[in-house]
């Protein structure tokens, strides 16, 4: 390995004197480490943007109409409310499906509106039409808390969600226990 001076003459067939060669390395090195630091610079840049949003907590008292889906039998939008009230008197929610009720309470209860009512002891649903006057469904599952999402994670941002009124939204999209699934408004922060 020694090196001669001119040698490069002699096997490349072009001659650059040693300084030239020494300064164009040198300034390719340089482009190398700028063009790296840019690249790490957007990176970290866009590991930011991309950070968890906070996360919302849910007011402790609060009414809210939403709509029903359901794959089977398909059920979309049903017209439904959600009464809520969860503090240190009381942690009970109201859903009241009026149109549709969830499948999982009588093996005809899609076609038939109902009412499920959560408090400690567990949940209890009316559905008259079904004979379901006021059972209990679930013993020990009362109202979520508001703080319900701490266990879930940030999964992304999704374009164009529509809500019930069919406007659409950009919004976050969150990872729950057992492949349950939470959209917030990016914007706003509300469901």
């Amino acid at each position: 390995g020694q090196e001669f001076p001119g040698s490069a003459c002699l096997h490349f067939g072009s001659c650059h004197s040693r300084t030239t060669t020494t300064t164009t390395t040198r300034t390719r090195t340089m482009h190398r480490h700028v063009s790296l630091l840019v690249v790490v610079a957007l990176l970290v840049c866009g590991v930011a943007a991309a950070a968890s949003p906070d996360k919302p907590v849910w007011p402790t008292n609060f009414v809210s109409p939403f709509g029903l889906y359901v794959a089977f039998p398909s059920v979309v939008n049903g017209s439904a409310d959600f009464y809520y009230k969860y503090d240190s008197l009381a942690q009970a929610q109201l859903i009241d499906y009026q149109q549709h009720c969830i499948p999982l309470v009588h093996w005809d209860a899609v076609g038939h509106p109902c009412q499920l009512f959560f408090q400690p002891s567990g949940i209890y649903v009316h559905q008259p039409a079904t004979g379901l006057e006021c059972c209990q469904l679930v013993a020990d599952v009362g109202a979520v808390p508001p703080e319900f999402l701490k266990p879930f994670t940030f999964d992304s941002v999704q374009q164009n969600i529509t809500d019930m009124y069919g406007d659409s939204h950009t919004t976050n999209y969150w990872n729950g226990p057992d492949d349950f699934a939470y959209w917030t408004d990016a914007t706003t922060g509300f469901d």
